[in-house]
């Protein structure tokens, strides 16, 4: 069934509009909360924190970001019930858009921080639920978001504080935490940038047209803490005498 789209142009532009608001919110919101720790701790100022972040979450979002695209798209709400009405989907979708701004903005002004995964979720599925019931939502993919959303902060905060004891205990009240912070940052930095590349090589190669399947495991695995390790030994080599001085 073939329906004329041009009467809903302004649903696109006014869309687009509306993208360029939710990524300034985020922004102003969401990206504060992940530097608001190192600017806090006087690691880095707000002026670095930003173009640090400004280039992390843009390459976050490239490498990483289809497949949460891709369940926020098509994998909350029973996308089949608006075949015949694709206009209402798009409707529905400007609408939840333009709710989730309007969320952000009052959430920021008032200094909140909110998560913008929650915003836009919960608008999706309140809009499906106004336009075509409660059976238009998937309830087992919502609910094991719901349960993704209670479990990552308790997962997260035992993993902080086993760590933060990890470095209180092992560098910080050492007779020389200075001498031992200085030999312990390349296992961190070895660790933690074999994770991330790890992530960027295994998960986002399905991503790219270039890449039929994801890559063998058995492949990734030494590459991407070869590359750590990698990282590690420039540390202790090149800029950690630098950094000394």
């Amino acid at each position: 069934m073939s329906v004329d789209m041009s009467p809903f142009l302004w649903i696109a532009v006014l869309g687009g509009i509306c993208g360029f608001g939710y990524g300034f919110f985020i922004g102003a919101n969401d990206v504060a909360n992940a530097f608001a720790s190192s600017v806090s701790s006087k690691s880095v100022t707000l002026k670095q924190a930003v173009i640090i972040a400004s280039i992390f979450e843009f390459s976050g979002a490239f490498f990483l970001g289809a497949s949460v695209t891709g369940t926020i798209r098509s994998k909350i709400i029973d996308i089949n019930l608006y075949i015949d009405e694709p206009e209402l989907l798009m409707f529905g979708m400007f609408t939840s858009l333009l709710s989730a701004v309007i969320m952000l903005a009052i959430a920021t002004r008032f200094g909140l921080p909110v998560s913008t995964t929650h915003d836009i979720v919960g608008c999706i599925m309140g809009f499906s639920i106004a336009a075509k019931g409660f059976d238009s939502v998937d309830w087992d993919v919502a609910r094991k978001l719901f349960m993704s959303w209670v479990a990552s902060p308790l997962i997260s905060g035992c993993v902080a504080a086993f760590l933060f004891g990890m470095v209180k205990y092992f560098v910080m009240k050492t007779d020389n935490p200075y001498q031992r912070a200085y030999y312990t940052f390349p296992i961190v930095l070895t660790i933690g940038l074999g994770i991330d590349i790890f992530y960027i090589l295994y998960k986002a190669s399905s991503n790219f047209s270039g890449f039929s399947d994801k890559l063998e495991l058995y492949w990734v695995l030494p590459t991407s803490f070869g590359i750590g390790l990698f990282a590690g030994i420039l540390w202790i080599f090149v800029f950690g005498p630098c950094a000394k001085k």
